[in-house]
Protein backbone atom coordinates (compact mmCIF):
# COMPACT_ATOMS: atom_id res chain seq x y z
CA UNK A 1 0.00 0.00 0.00
CA UNK A 2 1.41 3.47 -1.17
CA UNK A 3 0.42 6.55 0.18
CA UNK A 4 0.68 10.10 -1.86
CA UNK A 5 0.20 12.91 0.78
CA UNK A 6 -1.24 16.36 -0.74
CA UNK A 7 -2.67 19.38 0.46
CA UNK A 8 -6.61 19.80 -0.67
CA UNK A 9 -8.30 23.62 0.03
CA UNK A 10 -11.70 22.82 1.37
CA UNK A 11 -13.06 24.62 -2.18
CA UNK A 12 -10.77 21.55 -3.58
CA UNK A 13 -12.80 19.44 -1.23
CA UNK A 14 -16.09 20.46 -2.90
CA UNK A 15 -15.06 20.50 -6.48
CA UNK A 16 -13.94 16.89 -5.46
CA UNK A 17 -16.99 16.14 -3.63
CA UNK A 18 -18.90 13.57 -6.37
CA UNK A 19 -16.03 11.77 -6.85
CA UNK A 20 -15.70 10.59 -3.24
CA UNK A 21 -17.16 7.73 -1.46
CA UNK A 22 -18.53 9.38 1.72
CA UNK A 23 -19.89 6.05 3.51
CA UNK A 24 -17.63 2.96 2.56
CA UNK A 25 -19.40 -0.12 4.26
CA UNK A 26 -16.34 -0.18 7.16
CA UNK A 27 -17.29 3.24 8.05
CA UNK A 28 -19.60 4.22 10.96
CA UNK A 29 -22.18 6.47 8.94
CA UNK A 30 -22.97 10.01 10.70
CA UNK A 31 -22.51 10.14 14.26
CA UNK A 32 -21.27 13.47 15.22
CA UNK A 33 -23.45 15.15 17.37
CA UNK A 34 -23.68 18.63 16.50
CA UNK A 35 -21.98 20.21 18.86
CA UNK A 36 -18.65 18.54 18.03
CA UNK A 37 -19.35 19.40 14.71
CA UNK A 38 -19.73 23.00 15.30
CA UNK A 39 -16.14 22.23 17.04
CA UNK A 40 -14.81 21.56 13.75
CA UNK A 41 -15.95 24.57 12.11
CA UNK A 42 -15.15 27.12 14.73
CA UNK A 43 -11.74 25.37 14.69
CA UNK A 44 -11.21 25.78 11.05
CA UNK A 45 -12.33 29.76 11.39
CA UNK A 46 -10.02 29.76 13.61
CA UNK A 47 -7.03 28.35 11.65
CA UNK A 48 -6.33 25.32 14.31
CA UNK A 49 -4.49 22.40 12.41
CA UNK A 50 -7.05 19.27 11.93
CA UNK A 51 -6.31 15.65 11.44
CA UNK A 52 -4.90 14.61 8.21
CA UNK A 53 -7.75 12.95 5.50
CA UNK A 54 -7.28 9.60 4.39
CA UNK A 55 -8.59 8.34 0.80
CA UNK A 56 -8.13 5.32 -0.88
CA UNK A 57 -7.74 6.09 -4.99
CA UNK A 58 -10.36 3.57 -6.54
CA UNK A 59 -9.02 4.01 -10.05
CA UNK A 60 -10.93 4.74 -13.16
CA UNK A 61 -14.29 3.32 -14.05
CA UNK A 62 -16.27 3.13 -11.04
CA UNK A 63 -18.77 5.51 -9.76
CA UNK A 64 -16.23 6.91 -6.87
CA UNK A 65 -12.64 7.48 -7.42
CA UNK A 66 -12.17 7.84 -4.04
CA UNK A 67 -13.33 6.05 -1.20
CA UNK A 68 -12.57 7.50 2.57
CA UNK A 69 -10.45 5.40 4.63
CA UNK A 70 -10.50 7.94 7.72
CA UNK A 71 -11.36 11.81 8.50
CA UNK A 72 -15.48 10.37 7.43
CA UNK A 73 -17.04 12.68 10.58
CA UNK A 74 -14.58 15.39 9.45
CA UNK A 75 -15.79 15.77 5.83
CA UNK A 76 -19.07 15.11 6.47
CA UNK A 77 -19.24 18.11 8.93
CA UNK A 78 -17.66 20.35 6.51
CA UNK A 79 -19.92 19.18 4.16
CA UNK A 80 -23.01 19.68 6.08
CA UNK A 81 -21.71 23.13 6.81
CA UNK A 82 -21.31 24.30 3.18
CA UNK A 83 -25.05 22.87 2.58
CA UNK A 84 -26.54 24.78 5.13
CA UNK A 85 -27.70 22.17 7.77
CA UNK A 86 -26.61 24.10 10.86
CA UNK A 87 -24.88 27.19 12.11
CA UNK A 88 -21.92 27.66 13.85
CA UNK A 89 -22.32 27.99 17.65
CA UNK A 90 -22.11 30.50 20.36
CA UNK A 91 -18.69 31.37 20.83
CA UNK A 92 -17.15 31.25 24.50
CA UNK A 93 -14.61 33.64 23.02
CA UNK A 94 -14.65 37.20 25.09
CA UNK A 95 -14.79 38.61 21.51
CA UNK A 96 -17.89 37.21 19.40
CA UNK A 97 -16.00 36.02 16.17
CA UNK A 98 -18.20 37.28 12.56
CA UNK A 99 -19.41 33.39 12.34
CA UNK A 100 -20.87 33.28 15.69
CA UNK A 101 -24.20 31.55 14.71
CA UNK A 102 -24.60 31.46 11.33
CA UNK A 103 -25.32 29.25 8.35
CA UNK A 104 -22.68 29.19 5.34
CA UNK A 105 -25.19 31.15 3.18
CA UNK A 106 -25.07 34.17 6.08
CA UNK A 107 -21.38 35.01 5.40
CA UNK A 108 -20.45 37.35 3.12
CA UNK A 109 -18.20 36.04 -0.10
CA UNK A 110 -15.16 37.30 1.47
CA UNK A 111 -16.34 34.94 4.69
CA UNK A 112 -16.77 31.98 3.02
CA UNK A 113 -13.91 31.94 0.94
CA UNK A 114 -12.14 32.18 4.16
CA UNK A 115 -14.12 28.73 5.24
CA UNK A 116 -12.88 27.95 1.45
CA UNK A 117 -9.68 28.18 1.24
CA UNK A 118 -8.85 26.58 4.29
CA UNK A 119 -5.88 23.81 3.73
CA UNK A 120 -6.15 20.20 4.89
CA UNK A 121 -3.39 17.43 4.45
CA UNK A 122 -5.25 14.55 2.03
CA UNK A 123 -3.31 11.29 2.33
CA UNK A 124 -4.39 9.11 -0.52
CA UNK A 125 -3.64 4.88 -0.61
CA UNK A 126 -2.92 3.36 -4.00
CA UNK A 127 -2.92 -0.15 -5.16
CA UNK A 128 -4.63 -0.67 -1.82
CA UNK A 129 -6.77 -4.12 -1.23
CA UNK A 130 -10.24 -3.45 0.97
CA UNK A 131 -8.54 -5.86 3.96
CA UNK A 132 -5.34 -2.94 4.05
CA UNK A 133 -8.12 -0.28 4.16
CA UNK A 134 -9.90 -1.76 7.07
CA UNK A 135 -6.99 -2.30 8.91
CA UNK A 136 -5.82 0.96 8.23
CA UNK A 137 -9.19 2.34 9.24
CA UNK A 138 -9.06 0.28 12.91
CA UNK A 139 -5.26 1.08 13.44
CA UNK A 140 -5.95 4.51 13.71
CA UNK A 141 -9.02 3.87 15.50
CA UNK A 142 -7.25 2.82 18.80
CA UNK A 143 -5.89 6.20 20.09
CA UNK A 144 -7.88 6.84 23.27
CA UNK A 145 -10.41 9.75 23.11
CA UNK A 146 -9.74 12.59 25.50
CA UNK A 147 -11.34 11.92 29.30
CA UNK A 148 -12.92 15.25 30.91
CA UNK A 149 -9.73 15.86 32.90
CA UNK A 150 -7.57 15.78 29.81
CA UNK A 151 -10.05 18.04 28.18
CA UNK A 152 -9.92 20.28 31.22
CA UNK A 153 -6.71 20.31 30.64
CA UNK A 154 -6.99 21.46 27.28
CA UNK A 155 -9.16 24.86 28.21
CA UNK A 156 -7.46 28.29 28.65
CA UNK A 157 -8.15 28.97 32.52
CA UNK A 158 -5.98 30.53 35.10
CA UNK A 159 -8.04 28.40 37.55
CA UNK A 160 -6.77 25.23 35.47
CA UNK A 161 -3.05 26.81 35.52
CA UNK A 162 -3.93 26.83 39.42
CA UNK A 163 -4.79 22.83 39.80
CA UNK A 164 -2.04 21.24 37.76
CA UNK A 165 0.69 23.41 39.33
CA UNK A 166 -0.77 22.21 42.83
CA UNK A 167 -1.57 18.67 41.38
CA UNK A 168 1.92 18.15 40.13
CA UNK A 169 3.85 19.88 43.16
CA UNK A 170 2.00 19.28 46.44
CA UNK A 171 2.87 16.86 48.72
CA UNK A 172 -1.02 15.39 49.42
CA UNK A 173 0.23 13.92 45.86
CA UNK A 174 3.68 13.91 45.26
CA UNK A 175 5.08 11.81 48.86
CA UNK A 176 5.46 8.23 48.35
CA UNK A 177 2.05 8.02 50.67
CA UNK A 178 0.00 9.40 48.45
CA UNK A 179 -2.10 6.98 46.33
CA UNK A 180 -3.65 9.08 43.25
CA UNK A 181 -1.66 8.70 39.89
CA UNK A 182 -0.91 11.41 37.64
CA UNK A 183 -1.67 9.49 34.91
CA UNK A 184 -4.61 10.84 31.89
CA UNK A 185 -4.50 13.50 34.98
CA UNK A 186 -5.58 11.76 37.49
CA UNK A 187 -4.70 13.87 40.42
CA UNK A 188 -5.73 17.02 38.49
CA UNK A 189 -9.31 15.82 38.87
CA UNK A 190 -8.65 15.27 42.51
CA UNK A 191 -7.49 18.18 42.81
CA UNK A 192 -10.23 20.11 40.73
CA UNK A 193 -12.90 18.37 43.42
CA UNK A 194 -11.15 19.92 45.95
CA UNK A 195 -11.20 23.43 44.14
CA UNK A 196 -14.79 22.79 43.85
CA UNK A 197 -15.74 21.76 47.07
CA UNK A 198 -14.05 24.68 48.45
CA UNK A 199 -16.03 27.36 46.21
CA UNK A 200 -19.34 25.42 46.14
CA UNK A 201 -19.27 23.28 49.18
CA UNK A 202 -21.76 20.47 48.61
CA UNK A 203 -24.39 22.44 47.04
CA UNK A 204 -23.56 21.44 43.31
CA UNK A 205 -23.23 18.24 41.69
CA UNK A 206 -19.46 16.91 40.99
CA UNK A 207 -19.90 16.03 37.79
CA UNK A 208 -17.56 16.81 34.67
CA UNK A 209 -20.00 19.42 33.31
CA UNK A 210 -20.01 21.59 36.45
CA UNK A 211 -15.82 20.93 36.68
CA UNK A 212 -16.04 22.07 33.09
CA UNK A 213 -18.18 25.14 34.22
CA UNK A 214 -15.56 26.23 37.08
CA UNK A 215 -12.61 26.17 34.86
CA UNK A 216 -14.97 28.40 32.57
CA UNK A 217 -16.19 30.65 35.69
CA UNK A 218 -12.66 31.41 36.86
CA UNK A 219 -10.46 31.33 33.45
CA UNK A 220 -9.64 35.36 34.52
CA UNK A 221 -8.01 33.79 38.08
CA UNK A 222 -9.10 32.64 41.67
CA UNK A 223 -8.55 34.44 44.70
CA UNK A 224 -5.21 33.67 46.79
CA UNK A 225 -7.44 32.80 49.70
CA UNK A 226 -9.57 30.10 48.10
CA UNK A 227 -6.10 28.71 46.73
CA UNK A 228 -4.70 28.97 50.32
CA UNK A 229 -7.95 27.40 51.95
CA UNK A 230 -7.52 24.53 49.11
CA UNK A 231 -3.55 24.08 50.32
CA UNK A 232 -4.15 23.91 53.42
CA UNK A 233 -6.74 21.22 53.73
CA UNK A 234 -4.54 19.27 51.34
CA UNK A 235 -1.76 19.62 53.76
CA UNK A 236 -3.85 17.82 56.46
CA UNK A 237 -5.19 15.32 54.24
CA UNK A 238 -1.27 14.56 53.20
CA UNK A 239 -0.37 14.56 57.03
CA UNK A 240 -3.32 11.44 57.44
CA UNK A 241 -1.75 9.71 54.18
CA UNK A 242 1.33 9.97 55.82
CA UNK A 243 0.32 8.72 58.92
CA UNK A 244 -1.46 5.65 57.34
CA UNK A 245 0.18 5.49 53.49
CA UNK A 246 -2.34 5.83 50.85
CA UNK A 247 -5.10 5.71 53.11
CA UNK A 248 -6.97 7.77 51.05
CA UNK A 249 -7.42 5.88 47.67
CA UNK A 250 -11.10 6.48 46.31
CA UNK A 251 -12.25 9.99 44.75
CA UNK A 252 -15.43 10.08 46.75
CA UNK A 253 -13.44 9.22 50.10
CA UNK A 254 -11.33 12.08 49.48
CA UNK A 255 -14.26 14.59 48.65
CA UNK A 256 -16.16 13.29 51.84
CA UNK A 257 -12.89 13.85 53.94
CA UNK A 258 -12.17 17.31 51.88
CA UNK A 259 -15.29 18.31 52.36
CA UNK A 260 -15.27 17.02 56.64
CA UNK A 261 -12.64 19.23 57.19
CA UNK A 262 -12.82 22.05 54.93
CA UNK A 263 -14.08 24.82 57.54
CA UNK A 264 -12.66 23.09 60.73
CA UNK A 265 -9.80 25.84 61.52
CA UNK A 266 -6.16 25.04 61.77
CA UNK A 267 -6.05 24.54 66.00
CA UNK A 268 -9.78 23.18 66.07
CA UNK A 269 -8.36 20.38 63.45
CA UNK A 270 -8.07 16.62 64.70
CA UNK A 271 -5.01 14.88 65.39
CA UNK A 272 -3.92 13.64 61.98
CA UNK A 273 -2.51 10.57 63.17
CA UNK A 274 -5.28 9.94 65.26
CA UNK A 275 -7.24 10.95 62.83
CA UNK A 276 -6.33 8.24 60.41
CA UNK A 277 -6.94 5.13 62.51
CA UNK A 278 -9.94 6.17 62.62
CA UNK A 279 -10.36 6.65 59.01
CA UNK A 280 -8.78 3.21 58.67
CA UNK A 281 -10.94 1.70 60.76
CA UNK A 282 -14.02 3.04 58.88
CA UNK A 283 -12.16 2.13 55.61
CA UNK A 284 -12.13 -1.46 56.33
CA UNK A 285 -15.86 -1.74 57.59
CA UNK A 286 -16.99 0.02 54.36
CA UNK A 287 -14.77 -2.31 52.08
CA UNK A 288 -16.02 -5.40 54.41
CA UNK A 289 -19.70 -4.43 53.78
CA UNK A 290 -19.88 -2.59 50.65
CA UNK A 291 -20.35 -4.82 48.03
CA UNK A 292 -23.55 -6.60 50.30
CA UNK A 293 -24.71 -3.93 53.03
CA UNK A 294 -27.50 -5.31 53.46
CA UNK A 295 -26.54 -7.42 56.83
CA UNK A 296 -25.57 -3.64 58.71
CA UNK A 297 -29.50 -3.44 58.82
CA UNK A 298 -30.57 -6.47 58.90
CA UNK A 299 -29.28 -7.40 62.47
CA UNK A 300 -31.99 -7.08 65.10
CA UNK A 301 -31.33 -4.56 66.41
CA UNK A 302 -29.05 -2.29 64.27
CA UNK A 303 -26.86 -0.21 65.85
CA UNK A 304 -26.39 3.51 64.64
CA UNK A 305 -23.29 3.44 63.68
CA UNK A 306 -24.31 0.03 61.61
CA UNK A 307 -27.23 2.37 60.45
CA UNK A 308 -25.31 5.27 59.40
CA UNK A 309 -22.46 3.30 58.02
CA UNK A 310 -25.39 1.42 55.28
CA UNK A 311 -26.28 4.90 54.46
CA UNK A 312 -22.59 5.92 53.60
CA UNK A 313 -22.10 2.89 51.42
CA UNK A 314 -25.32 3.86 49.80
CA UNK A 315 -24.44 6.92 49.22
CA UNK A 316 -21.11 5.80 47.86
CA UNK A 317 -22.05 3.45 45.20
CA UNK A 318 -24.56 4.42 43.16
CA UNK A 319 -24.49 8.26 41.35
CA UNK A 320 -21.50 9.26 44.12
CA UNK A 321 -21.05 12.84 42.70
CA UNK A 322 -24.84 13.80 43.27
CA UNK A 323 -24.98 16.44 45.94
CA UNK A 324 -27.60 15.05 47.95
CA UNK A 325 -25.55 11.47 48.01
CA UNK A 326 -22.05 13.90 49.34
CA UNK A 327 -24.40 15.67 51.60
CA UNK A 328 -25.68 11.96 52.91
CA UNK A 329 -22.39 10.63 53.29
CA UNK A 330 -21.46 14.37 55.25
CA UNK A 331 -23.86 13.71 57.90
CA UNK A 332 -22.63 9.69 58.48
CA UNK A 333 -19.03 10.40 58.04
CA UNK A 334 -19.39 13.46 60.22
CA UNK A 335 -21.31 11.42 63.63
CA UNK A 336 -18.82 8.17 63.06
CA UNK A 337 -15.47 10.03 62.66
CA UNK A 338 -15.92 13.17 64.56
CA UNK A 339 -18.88 12.09 66.76
CA UNK A 340 -20.81 15.42 65.66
Amino acid sequence: MRFKTDIWTIDKIQAQRSAIDPDPPFQRGEVWKLPAQQLLIDSIFCGFDIPKIYLKDRGTNVLFKYSIADGQQRLLSIMGFIDDKFSCSSTSYSTTPFWAGKRFSDLTKKQQQKFLSYSLVVSIAADAEPDEIRELFWRLQQGSSLNPPEKRNCMPSQLGDEIRRMAEAHRFFTNKSAYFSSDRRGRDNICAHAFALQIYGSSCDLKAPMLKNLYEEYADGIATSVVQAVNKTLNFLAEVNQADAKIIRTKWGFVDLYLLIKDIEDGERPDAEEFAGKYADFEARRQKFNASPEPLIENSPSTKADRLLYDYIIAFRTSGGLAKNVRKRQTAISKLLMDR
